[in-house]
């Protein structure tokens, strides 16, 4: 499953307790400022949020995708050019084609998004349609993601290590290192898989102490939704 950047939707939101012709206005409103400040201002930022605005509030993903193609290629803004490879991934707004998709993940990432790069290794993990299936290059994807802060990339990393795609033999030690970073960080199953491995011993050394801290944990974020959707 693919990472979305996050919408700014409470910049997009309106206000309670207004009636259907006052949100009209608000959004119309919005829409005018928004579309000024790119268009003059030509501030990339003010540009890329245009684009979410079409994408999720107008989803008019024509538009919204040719902002994030335009500010890809000509800016090198790393979450257009996520955004771009989320369309066409998709479908929405462009034709589909799951190369281009790749594509655009893979310059996020070199642009230094971790979800970009996460996304990538998704893409190389089960290859498709014009994209070679290439494991060792995702679980080195998802390590770069991991390292740049992407909890899932953490997560990926480890399930790589822990059941040994193709490709990469199975690796208890760093799949219990990568398990641990993402679950720091609030990932409810990496939580789960480094208490069962801590547990039981499994490749690494027993240490049932902390595999009940880490259970609990687990539990913890799974009664606050705390495990990624």
């Amino acid at each position: 499953r693919f990472l979305v950047s996050p919408v700014t939707m409470d910049f997009f939101r309106k206000q309670p307790a207004y009636d259907q012709s006052a949100e009209e206005e608000y959004y119309k409103n919005l829409r005018d400022i928004l579309r000024r400040d790119c268009e003059t201002h030509q501030k990339t930022i003010d540009c890329h949020q245009l684009g979410e605005f079409y994408q999720s509030v107008d989803r008019n993903h024509v538009a919204a995708a040719e902002i994030f193609m335009r500010l890809c290629a000509e800016r090198s803004h790393s979450a257009s050019c996520m955004q771009a490879g989320i369309h066409y991934m998709s479908g929405k707004g462009v034709q589909q084609d799951f190369a281009q998709g790749y594509g655009y993940f893979q310059k996020s990432c070199d642009l230094g998004s971790a979800d970009g790069c996460n996304n990538a290794g998704m893409v190389l993990k089960s290859g498709t349609t014009g994209v070679t299936k290439d494991v060792p290059k995702a679980l080195a994807l998802f390590k770069t993601a991991c390292d740049g802060a992407s909890i899932v990339g953490c997560y990926n990393a480890s399930a790589c290590y822990l059941k040994g795609w193709e490709g990469t033999p199975p690796n208890m030690p760093l799949a219990l290192e990568y398990s641990l970073r993402a679950c720091e960080h609030g990932h409810y199953m990496a939580c789960v898989n480094a208490s069962r491995m801590l547990e039981l011993g499994d490749g690494v050394p027993q240490d049932k102490a902390r595999a009940a801290t880490l259970r609990a944990r687990a539990v913890e974020l799974r009664s606050n939704a705390g495990a990624p959707k």
